[in-house]
Parts: C-alpha cells; sequence; structure tokens
C-alpha cells in the first residue's frame, strides 16, 4: 500500500511524498464525478491546482487520490501539520478566493478540498437559499424560514401574556429525555426552596425529530418563564429571539473540557455561526473554577464577567464521608461478589461525530489479558461506556464474573467511591475522579488520530497519579505496577479536600443579585 509521509507545496504545486512507490501503481485524482490521472516520479506526486490537464484549475470540490482504486492514507506524522497546509488565493482585488484544504477520515485516508469563495460584506446575516446548493435543499429551507419566523411570532405573544412572572423557571433539555447531572441537582435544590414555580422540559431532538405539537409545547415552556436552565448545547435556543428580561443560565455538563466544542472549533465541520450561535446568548455561564473560565469563554464567546466559577451543582455532597459510605453500602448489598475485590472501573468516551453514529471500537479491549490479569491480582473490571455508545461490548461467557457491563447501570459518581483505578481516555469523568488520590490511566489507543478529528481544547489538568498509554499490553504493565497498592481509602482520599454549595451560590448571585 501506499501511504503518504511528507506533503508540500511549491506556488500552486501540491507534492506528495512517499516511502516507496510501488512500480504498478496507479494513481488517480478524483471527485467521484471527474478523474485525472497522476503521474509519481521519484516517489512523489505532483499536483499543479492552477492546470489539471484539461487545461483548467482544479474544480471545486472534494478531491480523492486512489493508488489501484483504493484511497491514499497518510502516517501519523503528517496529521499535526495538515491545518497548517492549508493555502487561501487571493484573485481579482481581493474578492474572490480559491481555498485549499485538507482532511483525514477515521481510517487516515486523506481528501483536499477547493472551493471558490466571494468576500461576504454582511457575515452577520444567514442566507440560507443561497447556501443551499440544491432545490429540494432550498425548499426545505424555505420551510424552516417560515416555521422559525411563525415559532418567534408565538414566543413573543406568550411570552407578552406571561412577562410578569419572575419567578417561573424552566430547565429545558434538548439532549436527553430526563435531567441528568448540574441541571437535575440544580432543579432539586430550587424545588426545597418552594419560592419558585419551576418546569421542565426534556426531550432528544438529536435522536428522534420533534413534532410540531411537541416543538410548540417547548416554545410556550420557553416564552412563559423568566428564567431558562440549560447544561449543554440548544439549537432552538439559537433561532429563538428571547426576550431581554430573560435570564438564560448555562450549567454546562462537562467539569473540564478534554474535546474542543463549541466556538473553540470554529472553522471545523458543524461549528457554529460566528454571529448566531445559542452559546452567545447566556447571560451567565456556570464553571468549577476561575481556571476554566478562559477554556468556556472561548468555547461559549462570551465575556468573562458572565462566568461564575463556584463548583458543579451535581459534586454538592459529592465528597460528604457519610454519603460515601451509605453509597457503598448500598452498591455491595446489591453486589456481594464484589466487596472484597479491587476495582478497575474502564470509562471511555465515544468515537464518531454524535449520537446518531457514536461507537467505542471494542477490538480495542483484550479481554483475554485483562481477566488473566484480573484473576492473578484479585481485581474485577467494571464497564461503563458513554451513554451515545451505540454498540455493545460483548462480554465472553467465561468472564462474566469478572467483567461487568454497568453503562445503563448506577451513577458513575457512585462508582467512583469503590474504583480503585480509572481507565478513560477524553471524558470529563476524569475531573471527579481525581478529586481523589487514586490513580487514573488514560488509554489512548488513537491519540493522534482523534486530537486532529475532534480539536483539543484542554490537555490532561491533573496533578495526580496520572499514566498514559496508547498500546493495551502496556496499559496491563501499568496496571501491573498499580496491582500492590492497597484498596481505596475514603478518609486519605476525602480529607483535605472541600464541599461546595454552589447551589446557594448560583441562587443568590442570579435569582437575589
Amino acid at each position: 500500500m501506499n501511504i503518504i509521509n511528507d506533503i508540500s507545496w511549491e506556488r500552486t504545486n501540491l507534492i506528495l511524498k512517499f516511502d516507496e512507490v510501488d512500480k504498478n501503481s496507479k494513481f488517480i485524482l478524483t471527485n467521484q464525478k471527474e478523474e485525472f490521472e497522476l503521474k509519481s516520479e521519484n516517489n512523489q506526486i505532483k499536483i499543479l491546482l492552477t492546470n489539471t490537464p484539461e487545461g483548467t484549475i482544479l474544480p471545486e470540490g472534494k478531491w480523492n487520490i486512489l493508488s489501484n482504486l483504493e484511497s491514499v492514507r497518510v502516517t501519523e506524522k503528517i496529521i499535526s501539520k495538515l491545518d497548517d497546509l492549508s493555502r487561501i488565493y487571493k484573485y481579482k482585488g481581493n474578492t474572490y478566493a480559491y481555498i485549499v484544504t485538507f482532511s483525514i477520515n477515521e481510517n487516515m485516508e486523506l481528501s483536499i478540498h477547493t472551493q471558490f469563495m466571494m468576500k461576504n460584506k454582511k457575515p452577520e446575516k444567514v442566507r440560507p437559499l443561497f447556501e443551499a446548493k440544491k432545490i429540494k435543499k432550498k425548499i426545505k429551507n424555505v420551510i424552516q424560514i417560515i416555521s422559525l419566523a411563525v415559532a418567534n411570532v408565538i414566543y413573543k405573544i406568550v411570552h407578552t401574556i406571561n412577562f410578569k412572572k419572575q419567578n417561573s423557571v424552566l430547565f429545558l433539555n434538548e439532549n436527553g429525555d430526563e435531567l441528568q447531572g448540574n441541571s437535575l441537582f440544580f432543579y432539586n435544590y430550587l424545588i426545597t426552596r418552594g419560592k419558585y414555580n419551576i418546569k421542565k422540559y426534556c426531550k432528544n431532538v438529536f435522536t428522534k425529530k420533534l413534532n410540531y405539537f411537541e416543538r410548540l409545547s417547548e416554545i410556550i415552556s420557553i416564552a412563559s418563564c423568566s428564567y431558562i436552565i440549560v447544561d449543554n448545547y440548544t439549537p432552538l435556543l439559537t433561532y429563538l429571539n428571547i426576550g431581554k428580561d430573560v435570564k438564560l443560565i448555562q450549567l454546562w455538563h462537562a467539569g473540564v473540557g478534554f474535546k474542543a466544542v463549541g466556538y473553540a472549533r470554529f472553522g471545523q465541520k458543524g461549528s457554529p455561526h460566528p454571529f448566531i450561535s445559542g452559546h452567545r446568548k447566556y447571560d451567565y455561564a456556570i464553571v468549577d473554577n476561575e481556571s476554566l473560565i478562559d477554556v468556556y469563554e472561548e468555547v461559549f464567546g462570551i465575556s468573562k464577567s458572565k462566568f461564575i466559577p463556584v463548583g458543579m451543582p451535581r459534586l454538592e455532597g459529592y465528597l460528604n464521608e457519610d454519603k460515601i459510605k451509605k453509597t457503598i453500602n448500598n452498591f455491595y448489598q446489591k453486589n456481594k461478589n464484589l466487596k472484597n475485590k479491587k476495582i478497575i472501573l474502564f470509562a471511555p468516551t465515544y468515537r464518531g461525530t454524535g449520537q446518531v453514529n457514536a461507537y467505542y471500537d471494542m477490538d480495542m479491549i483484550n479481554q483475554d489479558k485483562l481477566a488473566d490479569f484480573c484473576k492473578k491480582n484479585n481485581f474485577i473490571t467494571i464497564f461503563k461506556f458513554h451513554p451515545f455508545v451505540n454498540n455493545k461490548i460483548e462480554i465472553k461467557e467465561e468472564y462474566k464474573d469478572i467483567f461487568y457491563d454497568y453503562t445503563f447501570q448506577y451513577d458513575i459518581n457512585d462508582i467512583f467511591y469503590i474504583t480503585d483505578v480509572l481507565i478513560t481516555d477524553y471524558s470529563s469523568c476524569a475531573y471527579e475522579y481525581s478529586l481523589f488520590d487514586r490513580p487514573i490511566i488514560f488509554y489512548r489507543y488513537d491519540k493522534v488520530l482523534y486530537e486532529y478529528l475532534r480539536k483539543m481544547h484542554t490537555k490532561d489538568v491533573f496533578s495526580k497519579e496520572t499514566y498514559e498509554t496508547k498500546d493495551f499490553n502496556e496499559l496491563i504493565d501499568i496496571l501491573q505496577k498499580l496491582s500492590n497498592k492497597p484498596k481505596c481509602s475514603i478518609k486519605k482520599d476525602i480529607k483535605n479536600l472541600r464541599n461546595t454549595n454552589s447551589c446557594s451560590i448560583i441562587e443568590k448571585n442570579i435569582f437575589e443579585g
């Protein structure tokens, strides 16, 4: 197989270098509609973008290079420099530009993207009809424009009628059918206060399209409240003209972000519009501490003055010793066979672009080697995959007394109490676990590729005992190194850590400020 190990430019010549080119290789540049034959010389290919064999500039499109009908791949060392290889060729007095960018997919197959651009004199406006290339898409966008206009009219009417309801609070979740995490904890706190008219609207709009009645119900719920609380990206808020007398509060679900999201991914596929985004509408954003303000200032595109660094509601009481003991006792009553075992928690995040195609490569878990380690060292392993993951781990029959899949059982924070070693990768669960004095292993088998595709906002910010590996054999070696440690001690773990009262501080700053 021919693999590209270097990419460079000579003016408008794109040069792709290989370690060695098979003499029988035939290279083709194609966008599925057109194709051009490429010639290799001295283990490299030169593509003159301004002059194809047909005597024209390389047309706009996504181009792949095929070698004997297979897409050409790149080596890992190319990945880190791909973004820096982009080119912008301006012409006609900077009114137009020809842009060349690069991307790879999860198979590390290279794509070359060419595009003609024109200067935008009104970048703050959205032009859905202009953006749509096909008639069907244009019709769909027209329907959407009309629907959003109607939605905003309904919102304005309902909100005008209900604007005096100053203590009406809506917990809005478009990412699931129930409240979770920070929203759930803050919701329960406000309920106990007894001072507010509290509502909630929860629908997963990413896995099921809402019908008109469900969407109408959501708009009426939003319009009827003077406080709206979310903990994730909420698509409708991008397009709904929320009243100026309404306060929009973002609790955010993650303690610390590994993966770049929001405006931290600006320029990537699916990143927000530079001017029009629900993120920019937040009046307040809650973060765990001041060091994270810079992180989420970039993510949300709002000023630092709108952040309240008071801790996460879901961590209130998290380190309470009585709560920990009670949770542990309840867990072992239901899982008596695990009581005298050391526990590995395997809790990675998902691969893929979102809920629809989320997965984890189960082949990267060698059950035989992990089971052998567990048997010899009195360990068991609990698997808790991200709930988005569509494929499931098939635990071998002979290992069902060693491996347990609790993906949809127990709150992960409760499992942390009995966990001796956490294995994760880019999941923000590492943040909560790091509050204990216990080791974390970052098993990142696809580190270079994953960090390129997802773009990383923050790296590891932990001062506790951490390890990193890309290799499963090395992962077992690290576990072996940790195997002689005594089972985790609660008092030792939490004696220097404080409990937060973030809920009352949030209430004071937002509802009473």
